[in-house]
């Protein structure tokens, strides 16, 4: 059992090979084991990973921030992550290196992979934050997909279809959306 499962939670995508997941409630340590404040998952945090006993975990508490630096494109705009227990940063870049290499000139890593979660939100999530909400009605017909990081599979996952719940709750979501197989 890894962290993500002690807590409320759907799993909502996949970033690579890697489980999305977005809290359902606070309380989440993902494999601090100093337990500091700032390393837990709060509510509609978005957690790539689902810490010890899965794959090192990647935290976000405030996704909207995520959205606002992929819809603006601006440096001023730095969602926090906090790269939990398991992998660094340096291990995160290493392990994705050939996705982020493109925009490294642009961006650093951090601010990447803020803006595929800001991007896969923006299109596929955003009715979590009434922030992201906003941001969706005022740029809908100016922003388009970049990245396709995080995908939704489209089929069961090892015959437990429950992982992908995000497929019935939000009607808007299209399976050609994103790098999603149709």
């Amino acid at each position: 059992m890894s962290d993500i499962d002690l807590i409320n939670h759907s799993r909502i995508g996949q970033f690579g090979r890697i489980p999305v997941y977005l809290c359902h409630e606070d309380g989440c340590w993902l494999g601090q084991p100093t337990r500091e404040p700032s390393s837990v998952a709060i509510r509609n945090a978005i957690c790539i990973g689902g810490g010890s006993g899965e794959h090192p975990a990647a935290v976000y508490n405030a996704p909207w921030h995520c959205v606002q630096a992929f819809v603006s494109q601006t440096l001023e705009v730095n969602p926090e992550v906090i790269f939990c227990e398991g992998l660094t940063e340096a291990e995160w870049k290493h392990r994705f290196y050939s996705d982020f290499e493109p925009y490294k000139e642009d961006m650093t890593f951090p601010r990447w992979m803020a803006e595929c979660v800001g991007e896969f939100l923006f299109f596929m999530v955003q009715d979590i934050d009434e922030r992201i909400q906003d941001l969706r009605l005022e740029h809908s017909e100016i922003v388009h997909p970049i990245y396709e990081m995080i995908s939704i599979p489209w089929h069961p996952y090892s015959a437990r279809p429950e992982y992908w719940k995000i497929q019935k709750q939000n009607k808007s979501l299209h399976p050609t959306a994103g790098n999603a197989p149709v």
